[in-house]
C-alpha cells in the first residue's frame, strides 16, 4: 500500500475509499476486517546476545576478511594478519553494541 497517495488527498475521500468514517469502523466492520487481515497485533520475540553476537559473523566480506588473515598469517605477514583480524574484531565490537 503507498501511503504517500494518502498524504496529498481530501480526506472525505479517503474515507470513502477505506470505508469508514471520523468515528472509525463500526464493530461489524470490525470483525470483517480481523477475519480478513487477521488481529491488529505485533508479536515481537526476545532477542539473546548472541544472537545478535552471531549476526556480526553472518556477512560473506567477514568470511573474505577472515580468509585474507589466515592467507597473510600463512604466508608470514604476522602484522598484516593481526591488523584485519583486529578491524573484525572493531567492526564486531562496534556492530554488537549499535544493534
Amino acid at each position: 500500500m503507498n501511503f504517500f497517495s494518502y498524504t496529498t488527498r481530501n480526506i472525505d475521500n479517503i474515507f470513502r475509499e477505506l470505508k469508514t468514517n471520523s468515528n472509525g469502523l463500526n464493530p461489524d466492520d470490525v470483525r470483517e476486517k480481523q477475519k480478513q487481515y487477521g488481529l491488529n497485533q505485533i508479536s515481537a520475540t526476545e532477542i539473546k546476545w548472541w544472537q545478535i553476537l552471531g549476526r556480526q559473523f553472518k556477512s560473506p566480506f567477514i568470511y573474505l576478511l577472515f580468509f585474507a588473515a589466515g592467507l597473510a598469517f600463512f604466508l608470514g605477514e604476522r602484522t598484516d594478519a593481526a591488523m584485519i583480524v583486529g578491524f573484525v574484531a572493531i567492526n564486531t565490537f562496534l556492530g554488537f553494541f549499535q544493534e
